[in-house]
């Protein structure tokens, strides 16, 4: 194998390729093998790869080169929780990053709003604060996902369905912050909505057979397991669960689903979520908002 300064760019991208295919052969994930393409190339062109080195130009070059077969959201770490949060009839994905230490936050700075539509949101009384309630739910659920400080975990009897229910409403984000058919997002959050409250039944005592066979899809029959929670809102949670669609029959519907009438959907399915993780973790970002202001 020649040595790196030896290859043209376009032998080292072969290179590069090749070695990358046999990474994710090995089953290295691709968050990882920016990492281990750049050791082998460098390791096979005869180099020392040193961690926490000084800036090499070998180095550098042979992840210039990686880099060129990713966008950066292939490779990105991403986001602890994504959600949306809706204005008018436009969504916008909420995003809480990974945090350490302590930092004065702007929830609007987590959305991808652009600054006139910011000050589009301030202009009329009261819909900033609409907002800023759908994104500190955003918060919410994923600070008690990942487990933030001050932020208590689920019990561990609910917090695989706690968990799932957050990836649907990451679905569905995802299906309305995009050009997507917006039926996906329905029965994403129509996943959501059930899986919140069945974590939460599951943590007042109800067993997966009762679930299974007694409850269904059928979320107002949970009401006497939820009153068991004691000081959960047992009568506003079932209230947003009356806001959704029938769960089957919007399998089978053809129903194009208008932009404003999915947001009723998503955010009801959302605030259920938001709800379920206040609970769990005790907690919420909103008192932190209080205490900056």
């Amino acid at each position: 194998m020649p040595l790196l300064n030896e290859l043209s760019d376009n032998q080292l991208l072969r290179l590069v390729d090749r070695i990358d295919r046999e990474e994710l052969a090995n089953g290295v994930s691709i968050r990882n093998r920016g990492f281990a393409v750049t050791r082998r190339v460098i390791s096979e062109c005869g180099g020392v790869f040193i961690l926490g080195a000084d800036r090499n130009p070998d180095v550098e070059r042979v992840r210039a080169a990686h880099r060129a077969f990713y966008r950066s959201h292939d490779t990105g770490v991403g986001a602890v929780n994504t959600g949306v949060a809706v204005h008018l009839d436009i969504f916008f994905r909420v995003h809480l990053p990974m945090v350490f230490g302590e930092i004065c936050v702007d929830p609007f700075g987590w959305t991808d709003m652009t600054d006139m539509q910011k000050a589009r949101l301030a202009a009329v009384e009261g819909e900033a604060q609409e907002v800023l309630q759908q994104i500190i739910d955003v918060i919410d659920i994923g600070s008690t996902l990942g487990r933030f400080e001050g932020f208590q975990k689920p019990p561990e009897v609910a917090s695989p369905y706690f968990s799932m229910a957050a990836f649907h409403n990451q679905a569905a984000a995802a299906i309305c912050t995009s050009a997507f058919d917006l039926r996906g997002a329905i029965m994403s959050s129509l996943l959501c909505a059930e899986l919140a409250a069945k974590s939460l039944a599951l943590a007042s005592g109800t067993s997966k057979e009762r679930l299974e066979r007694k409850i269904g899809h059928h979320l107002q029959k949970l009401r006497p397991d939820l009153e068991r929670l004691g000081s959960f809102d047992t009568e506003a949670f079932l209230a947003l669960a009356k806001k959704l669609p029938n769960f089957v029959q919007s399998r089978y519907a053809e129903r194009r689903w208008s932009r404003s009438e999915c947001a009723e959907v998503v955010l009801a399915a959302q605030k259920m979520l938001a709800m379920t993780a206040r609970h769990f973790a005790q907690n919420t970002f909103a008192n932190s908002v209080i205490q900056q202001q």
